[in-house]
């Protein structure tokens, strides 16, 4: 160990570049196994504590799809998100 790493401590490993793109203005990574996966779907499965099940979207609040800050985004079942979106479209006056 050098003295270097004895004053400050082990550095940190790198972490990763993840391959990125945007798909249908949404943002992608590539996953460990080379399937690409929605980023607001991991930050939503991250929140929640575990996997998003079937049927289930994750709704951005203030319709950014890319703001996946986690506080941006709502789990909801598929119809209660058509639901939501039907009433910001027309079921306004």
């Amino acid at each position: 160990m050098g003295l270097l790493n004895f004053i400050f401590g082990r550095p940190k490993p790198h972490r990763r570049e993840l391959e990125t793109r945007y798909h249908k203005g949404y943002a992608q990574y590539k996953d460990k196994n080379g399937r690409w996966r929605y980023s607001h779907r991991r930050a939503a499965e991250k929140k929640l504590g575990g996997k998003i099940w079937d049927g289930f979207v994750v709704h951005h609040k203030d319709g950014n799809k890319r703001n996946n800050r986690r506080e941006n985004l709502r789990v909801m079942s598929r119809g209660e998100h058509a639901r939501l979106h039907w009433w910001e479209k027309d079921g306004k006056d």
